[in-house]
């Protein structure tokens, strides 16, 4: 029988969280070179050379410069917050969080999601949230709240 991943052992969802780290450090002014789909790859493939040469130099380098910005009083999680790349990153984060438990939400739910923050239409707000997050909530939901009754085999004729 073939097993199937679950979302923390996807590559593509734990790309999007370190593409959510990465966005959010960029928000702050510090950047990397580092692609985040790689980074993943050789860290699952626990590439020794890959974390010696390249990744923790890279991270001592990310950490100094927060570091840095955080003295300077420069670090802001307001800003972060106003990034419609760190909040469409953030909903695929979310998105592929809730898909571990089984509640899946459209592809397209974080830009829809984005858009209609970042437009600032409550009723797009309220449009979007329905359409890619309650209603596959409620999906979700309902068998659990309302199993569904034992409907009695058909009659087989003789």
């Amino acid at each position: 029988m073939k097993k199937t991943k679950t979302r923390l052992e996807s590559t593509n969802f734990l790309a999007n969280v370190v593409m959510l780290v990465f966005i959010a450090l960029g928000v702050n002014g510090i950047e990397t070179n580092l692609d985040p789909a790689q980074t993943v790859q050789e860290l699952m493939a626990k590439n020794m050379e890959f974390i010696i040469q390249i990744l923790i130099p890279a991270l001592i380098t990310m950490g100094a410069k927060i570091w840095k910005n955080i003295e300077a009083g420069i670090f802001s999680f307001k800003a972060m917050i106003k990034s419609p790349n760190f909040i469409t990153q953030a909903i695929v984060v979310l998105a592929g969080i809730l898909g571990t438990i089984g509640i899946m939400l459209p592809e397209t739910a974080s830009t829809e999601l984005t858009t209609a923050i970042f437009g600032g239409s409550v009723i797009a707000i309220i449009g979007a949230v329905i359409a890619n997050v309650l209603n596959p909530l409620w999906h979700f939901l309902k068998p659990l709240i309302f199993p569904p009754k034992d409907t009695p085999a058909p009659a087989r004729p003789r």
